[in-house]
């Protein structure tokens, strides 16, 4: 594991305290994690959405196809 240290609003602080008590969870290791995770995550998902405007629907399920069979003939075998 490696410690962080942060700093944040007084605002912020109380909040995420009383938002965590509300929620019978204290964890604020664990909330920090799972926010910082759905952050990159939903950077990601964005990220590959806007690489894939380049694509046209039909190119894009066509690739997901040939890599579904691909897995599938890997598999089998």
């Amino acid at each position: 594991m490696i410690h962080w240290s942060v700093t944040v609003s007084d605002e912020t602080n109380k909040a995420l305290r009383q938002f965590l008590a509300e929620h019978g969870d204290n964890d604020l290791s664990k909330f920090i994690e799972k926010a910082v995770q759905e952050k990159i995550f939903r950077a990601t998902v964005q990220e590959v959405h806007e690489r894939n405007l380049a694509f046209d629907s039909e190119e894009i399920d066509s690739a997901i196809d040939e890599a579904v069979s691909a897995v599938r003939a890997a598999h089998r075998s």
